[in-house]
């Protein structure tokens, strides 16, 4: 059962009685349930932005998406022993998980861990998720809780998110000469990475915690006109001077995509 995160968020128990006689009855409590929580080691409060596709995608230190601190007691002990560790998908999450290995879809509970050694991990947990669908935008909350007696759940919001940008330029129609124009790429809203021309700069980033995406820049001129580019890129913008009658938007296209999917 999901804790009561969010404002005036609640339970209802409904109770229904009959006697003997007939006589029926029912009584209707609501309530909040706050048990005890564990964080995640990295201090991210509880909020994961991975990339959209089916990849598995660790932080630039090799560690998984999923890094606890250490599970307690209500006493401060560390949980030792070996338990099973379960995940719930919340019945309103847009995108089906798969963690550890194991697809979760909206609403069920999977066993992810059997008997999993508390005291060789320290208490913690290490945890592998990736999106079960591709090219799926949106949250889906995920519960973490184990058969330890008295340990914390941990809940964690799995955000996907595409590489997309915004082009601008000053003007879209060149004059018949030649003509200087400069596009401008920027991330589209909700899109946590930043960009670079850069592959190395890329592929060193954190994809987790500071993603950073590869924009490439593609030059696709009119087959039918002899057509001359000079261009200069950099990681916002592509400048170029082009020698042709038009141009359109489709003369420079980028191409994006996080570090470390396939």
């Amino acid at each position: 059962m999901f804790p009561s995160l969010k404002e005036g968020e609640s339970y209802t128990l409904t109770v229904s009685g009959e006697d003997a006689q007939g006589n029926a009855v029912q009584k209707a409590v609501g309530f909040e349930y706050k048990p005890r929580q564990v964080m995640l080691a990295d201090g991210m409060d509880g909020k994961v932005m991975v990339p959209a596709v089916t990849h598995e995608f660790v932080h630039a230190d090799g560690k998984r998406i999923i890094e606890t601190k250490p599970l307690t007691l209500s006493d401060g002990a560390v949980v030792t022993g070996s338990y099973d560790v379960f995940a719930t998908l919340r019945s309103d999450a847009k995108v089906p998980l798969v963690v550890n290995g194991v697809r979760i879809e909206p609403g069920q509970t999977m066993g992810i861990m059997s008997q999993h050694d508390f005291g060789a991990s320290g208490g913690r947990l290490s945890i592998p998720v990736k999106p079960a669908v591709p090219d799926v935008v949106g949250s889906s909350s995920l519960l973490v809780m184990t058969s330890a007696p008295n340990s914390p759940i941990l809940v964690v919001d799995i955000n996907t998110w595409k590489g997309t940008a915004k082009l601008s330029a000053e003007s879209w129609t060149i004059r018949q000469v030649i003509d200087p124009v400069k596009i401008y790429a920027l991330p589209e809203s909700g899109v946590p990475c930043r960009f670079t021309t850069k592959e190395d700069v890329a592929m060193a980033a954190d994809p987790i915690r500071d993603p950073v995406c590869l924009l490439q820049w593609d030059r696709t001129p009119d087959e039918a006109e002899q057509t001359r580019h000079c261009c200069k890129v950099s990681d916002e913008a592509a400048f170029c001077l082009i020698q042709r009658p038009y141009i359109s938007k489709t003369l420079l296209t980028r191409r994006i995509s996080p570090r470390g999917s396939p």
